[in-house]
């Protein structure tokens, strides 16, 4: 479970990623299927999806759990524009996963799900598909055609695993274009440098400042 509030702390996709490991081996396999950790599982699909943004992007990148009280979004995740006046440009992420158990092609599942045209969300809201299953899918500029067809404005990114023994992955973004396409490894990633937990504090001038914490995201 996240811990409630966790009020302007921002952890490192790394920190994200250890500390997943570390749960795991607290409880096993349940973590990866009990709906009470689902809310860690997305936190650790958004790490990925960071690394990836991250290396397309050269900067780093930090999560913000969200507390259960919140109905949405599913996890915030910022980065600090020192170019940009010094600005923590701050991002609202839907996370939906596909399951080994689903037998759905990825546009399907997606059109059936984040881009339902039951659900609302604003434009400025991100959508993140985690395939979490070893399967061939379809290429995924055919995935992005379909998709773009649903005219939802929304940046929309999915990620693989690209080797079954390795944390490799791809990343791309299918929506509103087929871009940002990047693979990376998780190991080599997670040795940069980088700060692994943030608070931000904003003053009456346009400045952030930032101060180092020792915490755990779960």
């Amino acid at each position: 479970m996240i811990q409630e509030p966790l009020y302007n702390i921002w952890f490192s996709p790394r920190k994200i990623l250890l500390r997943y490991a570390q749960k795991e081996q607290e409880v096993g396999e349940e973590i990866k299927v009990s709906s009470k950790y689902k809310s860690i599982r997305e936190a650790r699909a958004v790490a990925l999806l960071l690394f990836g943004v991250g290396k397309i992007k050269n900067r780093q990148y930090w999560l913000q759990l969200v507390g259960q009280k919140e109905q949405t979004p599913d996890i915030r995740v910022a980065t600090y524009m020192s170019e940009v006046n010094s600005e923590l440009r701050v991002f609202d992420i839907e996370v939906v996963t596909l399951e080994s158990h689903s037998f759905e092609d990825v546009d399907t599942f997606l059109k059936r799900t984040k881009l339902s045209t039951n659900k609302y969300y604003p434009e400025s809201t991100i959508f993140f598909c985690n395939i979490d299953k070893e399967i061939q899918t379809k290429p995924w500029l055919e995935i992005s055609r379909e998709i773009i067809k649903a005219g939802v404005k929304n940046d929309l990114y999915v990620i693989g695993r690209t080797d079954p023994d390795k944390l490799k992955y791809q990343l791309a973004r299918l929506n509103p274009h087929f871009d940002n396409i990047v693979k990376f490894d998780v190991m080599e990633e997670a040795k940069k440098d980088a700060i692994d937990v943030m608070r931000f504090y904003r003053s009456s001038k346009p400045t952030v400042t930032k101060e180092k914490l020792i915490f755990e995201p779960f």
